[in-house]
């Protein structure tokens, strides 16, 4: 290729290592030029990094590679490639590598970025402010922080730009991870909140009136208990609200309830992604009370059998403590598939346990006999939707517009204004080769939530009466919830 003539021309024996480091941070859907050589700088890329492709595009960036590259390379040679990379792309595209190599090396100022995100919400700022050189773990905990806030920015704006925004603040958390040495995002995201655990659970006065933060019983929320003389009221009267006290609890209230709206999400994406805790993680992370009663509504899968959290231990069903290394939130597929569903939906019912998402009730959708030997999803061939509706199903489940539909016929080509779509089927591509995978190849996890959201999007966006036995999804969960329930009310006159 021309880099690797051009290394050998400038007597430069590590040129091609270094020229791809910045032509894998560049800002570009796509490079320019012909399908080859868009499969050859992916192939490239491939060599240096186990970074995907795509999150590379996103923002992604390698501090193996980085710390490799300035170990052995001279600065003077990393310079020289520095100033040309804009030879490597079109436009001013190549800026962001170059943004990224001065975050490194201290030449951009957090401040900096901070005042370029609130002027323009600059998603590029965004993952730089996430690559400036670490000062401490509250340092990492006020970036960590500030992220989170700029997500809550989006909410204001339309479904296609909180899209964006919630991938950029989710490719620089993982960012933020690798540069604290995580392996897994997730980990990094919980033990960082376990962290400054909050204190404030306990009785406050302002004035004659008594104020206690407390978390009720079954539910994932902080309120506040207020009393004065001995009687309960409903909220705190209109003469007190500017009191230093009530101020202070009702902002540390509304910024716990932020955290366990993010510790839900956060426990519901290791779910799904198949994250492994240990015992002893799950202990550290319990010492935020948050954390921690989060974690005693769910149902844990360790070594392949039941566990939950309680008295700030993993224990098994009977109360034992566990110790183990491979500690999983209980997805209900996995649940089935170990035999443990029924199990673990009786303990729910029989204790009337809220847990803080919908867990062993979750929705499962299992590949039929038929669909193990093809390639494609063809239950929901047909339904038209409205493409406005489905994009706000799905915006907060991470899906890209693009992945949703094939190539339009012609009719859509010349129905600009058409917002109603026909969808066809549901495949599954490999991240790296982009090739459909077999859906007996597809892991079961990511079957039953794609079909869960698929599901979702068509019962909102459909524009006829929607047929939900089409779904095959919810027999599964429903017997076995109804066979809790019969069990609990000691009904003996009931057949499946």
């Amino acid at each position: 290729s021309f880099i690797d003539y051009a290394g050998r021309a400038l007597g430069f024996p590590r040129f091609r290592f270094a020229a791809y480091f910045f032509i894998a941070h560049l800002n570009e859907s796509e490079p320019c030029g012909d399908d080859r050589f868009y499969e050859s700088r992916k192939e490239a890329i491939r060599e240096y990094s186990d970074i995907d492709y795509r999150d590379f595009n996103d923002g992604a960036f390698d501090y193996r590679w980085y710390k490799e590259m300035i170990e052995e390379i001279p600065a003077e040679r990393i310079k020289m490639i520095y100033d040309n990379a804009k030879y490597v792309t079109v436009g001013g595209l190549h800026k962001r590598a170059q943004r990224f190599f001065d975050a490194m090396n201290g030449k951009i100022s957090k401040e900096e970025c901070v005042e370029r995100i609130a002027a323009s919400r600059n998603k590029d700022f965004c993952l730089v402010y996430s690559l400036i050189p670490l000062q401490g773990r509250e340092d990492l905990r006020e970036r960590y922080l500030f992220l989170q806030d700029f997500l809550k920015g989006s909410k204001k704006y339309g479904a296609q730009r909180q899209l964006g925004e919630r991938r950029t603040v989710d490719i620089a958390l993982d960012n933020l991870a690798r540069a604290a040495g995580y392996a897994d995002t997730g980990i990094f995201v919980f033990e960082l909140e376990a962290d400054y655990p909050h204190d404030i659970y306990r009785t406050y006065t302002a004035e004659d009136l008594e104020l206690t933060p407390t978390i009720p019983e079954n539910a994932y929320k902080v309120t506040l208990q207020i009393e004065r003389k001995g009687k309960r009221l409903a909220a705190v009267p209109a003469k007190y609200a500017k009191d230093q006290t009530v101020v202070w609890l009702k902002e540390e209230v509304k910024q716990l309830n932020q955290k366990f709206r993010r510790i839900a999400a956060s426990f519901e994406g290791a779910m799904c992604d198949g994250t492994a805790f240990t015992s002893q993680q799950l202990e550290r992370m319990s010492r935020e009370r948050t954390i921690a009663h989060a974690l005693s509504g769910l149902v844990f899968l360790a070594d392949g059998k039941l566990a939950v959290f309680s008295d700030g231990a993993l224990r098994d069903t009977e109360g034992g403590k566990i110790q183990s290394r491979a500690v999983y939130v209980a997805h209900p597929v996995e649940l089935k598939k170990a035999g443990l569903l029924r199990a673990a939906i009786d303990r729910v019912v029989r204790n009337n346990v809220r847990q803080p998402f919908k867990q062993v009730m979750r929705e499962i959708y299992l590949k039929s006999e038929e669909e193990r030997s093809q390639e494609e999803v063809q239950r929901f061939r047909g339904f038209s939707v409205n493409l406005k509706k489905c994009i706000a199903a799905l915006k907060g489940r991470g899906w890209g517009v693009a992945a949703l539909f094939r190539k339009f016929d012609d009719f859509y080509l010349y129905d600009f204004e058409n917002v109603n779509r026909e969808l066809h089927g549901i495949v599954f591509l490999d991240r790296r080769s982009e090739e459909i995978i077999p859906l007996r190849k597809v892991d079961d996890i990511t079957f039953s939530e794609t079909l869960r959201d698929v599901d979702l999007m068509i019962a909102i966006s459909a524009n006829a009466i929607y047929d939900y036995d089409l779904a095959m999804s919810t027999v599964e969960i429903r017997r076995e919830i109804l066979r809790s329930v019969i069990s609990v009310l000691g009904l003996t006159n009931i057949a499946f």
